[in-house]
């Protein structure tokens, strides 16, 4: 399956079988795997792993399968967990990485494939997508990302400094080309003008708006990422964690 990465070139996601990932998982971490099953991706495979006898993450593990190197992510991670927030946690392999590059075989056809592999402690609870949309969790989800968004104003990375990123609104004008997939023509139109009026009225001043080193409002523009973004208690629907391996790095 081909994606396209934050640079806009196109990309395979990894193919691997659930046998595939609970070798690799025992093979990197020395773990005797009880249970692995996938997880919801976009341009990565991940795998919620339960290990036989494991005590330090009661909830299981998250193996994560990618294309790309997220060395800022991890280290974003640890920085927020310092300061209190409920993320997950890189999880050292039996060499003391947190991150490898593996050569591995695809399941769809055969070929091979280099892949960054690393293992991430699991958020228990159920993911935001799942549960109805009110306008108290709305808010929490708001107030959440707000605090986190400033927190991470004392965190920077030198891959968060990149040109032509697919998922910034500095290419909102690029989008138009794409209006063409829409099949609901008052959508198609409303989606148009919103581009057009953006291109015209806002990047021409996007140097006397707020910069950041990491903007998680935009993330409030992809919906899809946003709904997998938070998990939650069940019933209470209150945000106890976020999955910042869903936020896209500006």
């Amino acid at each position: 399956m081909e994606q396209t990465d934050s640079t806009g070139e196109i990309v395979e996601k990894p193919s691997l079988t659930e046998e595939q990932a609970t070798r690799l998982a025992e093979r990197l971490y020395g773990f005797k795997v009880e249970t692995l099953r996938p997880l919801d991706s976009y341009d990565d495979l991940n795998f919620h792993v339960i290990v036989d006898g494991d005590t330090s993450s009661p909830h299981g593990y998250t193996l994560k399968v990618t294309n790309d190197v997220f060395e800022a992510q991890n280290q974003m991670m640890t920085f927020l967990a310092d300061k209190g927030f409920p993320v997950p946690q890189a999880v050292p392999n039996l060499w003391g990485h947190v991150m490898t590059l593996e050569n591995l075989r695809r399941s769809d056809n055969g070929g091979c494939s280099e892949n960054l592999v690393r293992l991430l402690t699991y958020l228990p609870g159920t993911v935001y997508h799942d549960v109805p949309m009110t306008v108290a969790l709305a808010y929490e989800a708001g107030v959440f990302l707000a605090k986190v968004q400033e927190a991470l104003k004392d965190f920077s990375h030198p891959s968060l400094h990149r040109p032509n990123y697919a998922w910034s609104l500095a290419g909102v004008a690029s989008l138009e080309k794409y209006t063409h997939c829409l099949h609901d023509d008052r959508a198609k139109e409303i989606i148009t003008k919103i581009v057009q009026t953006f291109a015209k009225k806002v990047l021409p001043r996007m140097d006397e708006l707020p910069q950041g080193q990491f903007f998680i409002v935009l993330t409030l523009n992809h919906l899809e990422r946003l709904s997998y973004l938070f998990t939650l208690k069940k019933k209470l629907n209150l945000i106890t964690g976020i999955n910042l391996t869903r936020l896209s790095l500006l």
